[in-house]
């Protein structure tokens, strides 16, 4: 997921508000949807399983970090400082909550069983983590998520080389071709290996490893392009029921397929299911974009969101642990959501990690 704070010769305010709700669907999965959240066939357990959805929130991420970061390479890409400006930045952005956070874990690993690897320490030091099946419980807990930085960080590096020495009219056909090849990739690997006799690691594959992925980078790299050639962006604001249309058929989509959609690591969601958030997430994107007085630019502007956005990289990486802990000190017992006090300890435990989200901004990025 992109740390950029929007910053862009002109600066898009309802960017940051896109990616507070990206981090807001995200949380609601991890907090409501990933736990026990009611009896069985109850109407809070069938809610709660559908909150589950909000992990489409990474895509939404993806298509962002394309837009802001393609954006920038883009409008740099004749730069003599072109690598040593866009790495610095990286950086600085990612590299000290990250590290900070697997130096924590190796820390209390020190004075506790329960927090040990199966997967290397290399592992998530090279970014390779979306590439590891195999984890501790303490380990989904503590880095579970952060599959998704590696799939970006592996972006970060092969998109610099790629913008700066390739024909913006090549671009436009190499970024289809992403689009393609992802989507049949993970339809490859679902089919393939995506069995039981295969431990279901084709449809892991699917889900994690940056070729299956990247379509969603590359549509908002697209986008960014689009943003920059007059003709696409005066035919993108001429013709913005198309992507209006675009949420409704996708959103109805989701609505008939919901009973495959709900299924933990499901050929669906991992195949159809991940285009259709994207279609839904990428229309969200143009509209805020193109058509400053939309209900979707206006919520984008709202404050509590562009707030949650600004601190969002850090909420995303500790907010499962910090849920863990909190849970475990109040009540002791694993994160649940199925009574008024454990929906309060969850409470309780969101308002800590935008505690240490907020704390993080101010003394370990360079803004």
């Amino acid at each position: 997921m992109t740390t950029e704070s929007t910053a862009s010769p002109e600066r898009i305010t309802e960017l940051d508000g896109l990616r507070g709700l990206a981090i807001f669907l995200v949380v609601l999965c991890h907090y409501i949807g990933s736990v026990t959240h009611g009896p069985s066939h109850s109407l809070g357990t069938m809610i709660g399983t559908v909150v589950g959805l909000g992990s489409s929130g990474v895509d939404l991420f993806f298509i962002l970090s394309g837009f802001l970061i393609g954006g920038i390479l883009i409008d740099s890409r004749e730069s003599p400082k072109y690598y040593r400006t866009f790495y610095f930045r990286r950086f600085f952005r990612i590299f000290p909550v990250y590290y900070l956070w697997i130096a924590l874990f190796a820390l209390i690993s020190i004075v506790s069983i329960q927090f040990h690897l199966r997967t290397p320490y290399w592992i998530y030091l090279a970014y390779l983590q979306n590439y590891s099946f195999q984890h501790s419980g303490m380990e989904i807990v503590w880095f579970g998520i952060m599959w998704s930085l590696g799939v970006e960080e592996q972006f970060y590096l092969l998109a610099p080389p790629l913008i700066r020495n390739v024909e913006l009219r090549s671009l436009w056909r190499i970024l289809l071709i992403v689009l393609a090849f992802s989507f049949f990739l993970r339809l490859y690997l679902s089919i393939r290996f995506g069995h039981a006799t295969d431990d279901y690691w084709g449809l892991r594959a699917a889900a994690l490893w940056t070729p299956c992925r990247a379509d969603a980078l590359a549509l908002g790299v697209l986008i960014s392009l689009a943003w920059r050639t007059e003709y696409a962006r005066q035919w993108i604001a001429s013709h913005l029921s198309y992507f209006r249309y675009t949420i409704v058929v996708c959103g109805f989509s989701i609505l008939v397929a919901l009973p495959w959609l709900v299924r933990p690591n499901s050929f669906f969601i991992n195949t159809f299911g991940i285009p259709i958030f994207a279609g839904i997430f990428l229309s969200f994107l143009v509209i805020a974009l193109a058509d400053k007085k939309s209900l979707i630019a206006g919520a984008s502007r709202w404050r509590g969101l562009r707030e949650l956005g600004k601190i969002s990289y850090c909420v995303y990486v500790i907010h499962v642990a910090v849920n863990w802990i909190v849970h475990r000190f109040v009540l002791d017992s694993v994160p649940r959501f199925d009574s008024w006090r454990r929906i309060a300890v969850t409470v309780l435990a969101f308002g800590v990690t935008l505690l240490i989200a907020e704390l993080s901004w101010h003394f370990l990025n360079i803004h």
